[in-house]
């Protein structure tokens, strides 16, 4: 209110509403930060950087991934940015275009190997094509770089199942189970898991405590044990 032709006052204030899930407010200050950075003539810089893949990626849980993919297609033209090849990626998923999605990760991880959450998108990715053994050294290299990760743990859990190594994906979801008993995915997939393996006993008691329409809800399981449930953090400027 104090200063409404400051593009860095509209570029930090849709970052705190992208934090705050309020995409489609974020986009209308991200979008005026960028008008009143041509208006003024800006450079280039971090701060346009910013306000423009954050806008990309409220487009993108806005439903409008045409739009996101646009907005990263053209911020890679002009940097080899890791983090927008992680975006662009999730945004080509979106839009079924998987081995564009394929590409993109391989190249945000060239940049950035050590990135679980590219590692954990890409193997799931691969996991459904069945490139199970591709998937499986994707996850375990996300559990060396962030040790006890939920994702990793569950999505290397499903990989092991399908694979044949009923025991070990049990044992992890068994676990992961014990340490999130409110999340619905380590549940629905130990139902499965058991009534697959004929412990069907194990299944009907889980069963018992997860009907059909709790099993349903929508889950999420953090990247890392610090992380904290929900979107991916915007990007902030930097001194």
């Amino acid at each position: 209110e104090a200063s409404p032709l400051a593009p860095a006052a509209r570029t930090h204030y849709g970052q705190v509403l992208y934090s705050a899930g309020r995409m489609g407010e974020a986009e209308v200050q991200l979008r005026e930060a960028l008008r009143l950075m041509d208006e003024q003539g800006a450079e280039r810089d971090g701060m346009r950087f910013a306000a423009a893949s954050n806008l990309g990626r409220a487009l993108k849980n806005l439903g409008r991934p045409e739009e996101a993919e646009k907005i990263f297609v053209g911020l890679l033209a002009s940097g080899d940015e890791w983090v927008i090849h992680h975006s662009l990626a999730g945004t080509y998923q979106a839009l079924g275009k998987k081995d564009l999605a394929e590409a993109e990760y391989r190249a945000g991880l060239r940049r950035k190997p050590g990135f679980v959450p590219a590692l954990c998108d890409l193997g799931l990715l691969l996991a459904q094509t069945r490139r199970l053994d591709e998937a499986e050294s994707l996850y375990r290299a996300a559990l060396r770089f962030a040790p006890g990760s939920p994702r990793a743990s569950y999505n290397l859990a499903l990989a092991l199942l399908d694979r044949g190594k009923s025991a070990e994906g049990i044992e992890i979801l068994e676990k992961l189970h014990r340490d999130f008993p409110e999340n619905a995915l380590p549940a629905r997939a130990l139902i499965v898991a058991y009534a697959a393996t004929g412990r069907g006993e194990a299944a009907r008691r889980l069963g018992k405590d997860w009907p059909p329409e709790k099993l349903q809800a929508d889950s999420y399981l953090p990247y890392s044990l610090e992380e904290k449930p929900g979107l991916m953090a915007p990007l902030y400027l930097q001194d």
